[in-house]
C-alpha cells in the first residue's frame, strides 16, 4: 500500500502531530537520519509509535515534512520583499534580518539541513534536502530578478550575487556566533541587527535605485 506523505496533507496539524515534528527535527540534527528511529521520536514527543505512523506513516515522510516545513518559512518571508510600501533596500533588510533571527531562533533546524548537505552519501534524504534548498533559493533568486525587472534594482545587479551574498553572510554569522565578539573591534558580541546594517551597506550599489539611493544619502 502506498504511503501518504504528510508533506501533502493540507489538513492542520494536532498538537501530537507538532510535538512528533519538533522532536524529530531536534533528534534529526542531532544524529541524522540514520541515527533515529521511530521510537526515539516517540519518547522525546511523548506519544506512542502508533501516533507517529499514524500522523506521519513512516520515518521518511517525517523527514521531509521538517524539511518542506523550512521552505514554507521562506516563502512566508518572501513576502516581505513584495511590500511596495517600503523601499526596496528597506524590504532586503527586513528580509535579510527576518532570514537571520530564523536561523539563531532556531538552529536544529538549520542543523537538519547541514547533516545532509555535507555528508558524501547520496541519499535519499540527502537528495529531497537538496531538492528543498535549490527550490527555496530559486524562490529568492526570481523575486529579486523580478525586482531588477521592474527597475527596482539596479540593472547592474546579479540577482543571484545578491542572494549568495545574503544567505551566506547569514550562514556565516549562523556558524561563527560563538567567536564572532572575538573577531569584533570592542569585544562585545555582534548583534544580528547591526550585523545587517553593515551588510546592507556592503551591497549598498546592488539595491540602491534612483530615489531610493538619493535617500539612502541623505540619511
Amino acid at each position: 500500500m502506498q504511503q501518504q506523505s504528510s508533506t501533502q496533507s493540507a489538513e492542520p496539524r494536532t498538537e501530537a502531530a507538532r510535538r512528533i515534528l519538533e522532536a524529530s527535527k531536534i533528534l534529526f540534527a542531532e544524529r541524522g537520519y540514520d541515527g533515529v528511529s521511530i521510537r526515539d521520536i516517540a519518547e522525546k514527543a511523548r506519544v506512542s509509535k502508533a501516533n507517529v505512523f499514524h500522523h506521519f506513516g513512516n520515518k521518511a515522510n517525517l523527514y521531509e515534512a521538517n524539511l518542506h516545513d523550512t521552505a514554507e518559512k521562506l516563502i512566508t518571508k518572501l513576502e516581505v520583499l513584495r511590500d511596495t510600501r517600503h523601499s526596496v533596500r528597506d524590504r532586503i533588510a527586513r528580509f535579510a534580518l527576518l532570514d537571520l533571527q530564523e536561523q539563531l531562533g532556531d538552529p536544529h533546524c538549520v542543523y537538519l539541513f547541514l547533516r545532509q548537505l555535507i555528508t558524501p552519501q547520496r541519499t535519499a534524504q540527502r537528495r529531497t534536502a537538496e531538492q528543498v534548498v535549490s527550490d527555496s533559493l530559486k524562490n529568492l533568486l526570481h523575486l529579486l530578478e523580478q525586482l531588477k525587472a521592474d527597475g527596482e534594482l539596479p540593472t547592474e545587479t546579479d540577482p543571484l550575487a545578491l542572494t549568495l551574498a545574503i544567505i551566506g553572510a547569514n550562514f556565516m554569522f549562523f556558524q561563527l556566533q560563538g567567536i564572532l565578539a572575538e573577531l569584533g573591534q570592542d569585544g562585545n558580541p555582534v548583534e544580528p541587527e547591526a550585523f545587517i546594517r553593515s551588510l546592507m551597506h556592503l551591497i549598498t550599489p546592488a539595491v540602491d535605485n534612483g530615489h531610493d539611493a538619493q535617500r539612502h544619502l541623505t540619511r
